[in-house]
């Protein structure tokens, strides 16, 4: 990276200092920040304000939420998208570049991924206990358990997860 970030303590709230620059103060920071882009052309983490906790994107805070799931924050490869799993009355819900989507009882931890053209967005969700996979917000599934994936393909056409429906498990392309 080619940028210098760290967090300082101000009167018992932190801020994230950024190539010299001091961020916004906030109550605290996630501990998985700050993240950067493969571009590196903007830096993003987690703050909890008092009230909850936001993403903060560059110069954008997000949506206010109970839980940011691990305070990770993951982007695309070309630094234009940027996902993370949230919580908010005891239900998940990944959300994109800002936007919430459905909302499911969990979201698989380190199942949230893009495709390597950063056009598609996969994870793993549970509801009830059954385990669904979700491509660009359509649902495959359910199934009894997932194994690995969502994985996209190198040139970004296909998806590729294995799962257990009963007593088998099987590689769904």
């Amino acid at each position: 990276s080619r940028h210098v970030a760290y967090v300082t303590v101000h009167h018992d709230q932190q801020c994230l200092i950024v190539d010299g620059r001091r961020g916004p103060l906030y109550q605290q920071l996630g501990l998985a920040s700050p993240v950067f882009p493969p571009d590196s052309a903007r830096v993003a983490y987690t703050a909890f304000d008092g009230r909850g906790w936001h993403a903060v994107v560059g110069n954008e805070v997000g949506p206010r939420h109970d839980h940011i799931g691990d305070g990770l924050l993951v982007f695309s490869s070309d630094g234009a998208n940027v996902a993370y799993v949230a919580q908010d009355e005891g239900r998940c819900s990944v959300v994109l570049n800002g936007r919430r989507q459905a909302a499911y009882d969990d979201i698989v931890r380190n199942s949230l991924r893009f495709s390597a053209d950063g056009q598609q967005l996969g994870y793993a969700a549970v509801h009830g206990k059954a385990v669904s996979v979700v491509v660009n917000q359509r649902k495959y599934g359910p199934y009894d358990e997932i194994r690995e994936g969502p994985t996209f393909s190198p040139d970004s056409t296909h998806v590729a997860f294995a799962v257990r429906h009963g007593a088998a498990w099987r590689v769904i392309l």
